[in-house]
């Protein structure tokens, strides 16, 4: 997702001479392009050992993905505005959702043709 601090995007960003696509992790759908916080339904901390609700929103635009900064302490990632190392992270139970959905819609689709 390419997820950095709302306003930030390094210089490799914009010198790049194509715009990067990008959904929102928390709405899956290009014509939503943001979601607050609480639509977050949880992210996980590095050890994936803990699940925290409505740790970060979320808003797709210009090839990147914004963000605020994650709402939890501890986290190395407040000193940096790139956040990309935690894309999975900040939005893993809407990826877990997302996935499941995405494998269950194949599996009928692939059902009725057979």
């Amino acid at each position: 997702w390419r997820t950095l601090h709302d306003g930030y995007k390094p210089d490799y960003i914009k010198l790049e001479d194509f715009e990067a696509v990008s959904v929102n992790p928390l709405t899956w759908d290009a014509g939503i392009p943001y979601a607050d916080r609480y639509a977050n339904k949880g992210g996980i901390l590095l050890k994936f050992n803990k699940v925290m609700k409505h740790v970060v929103n979320a808003k797709a635009e210009a090839g990147v993905l914004w963000t605020e900064k994650p709402h939890f302490t501890g986290n190395i990632l407040l000193s940096s505005k790139n956040y990309h190392v935690a894309d999975i992270n900040l939005f893993y139970l809407s990826i877990r959702e997302n996935a499941k959905l995405r494998v269950a819609a194949f599996a009928q689709k692939n059902r009725s043709h057979h």
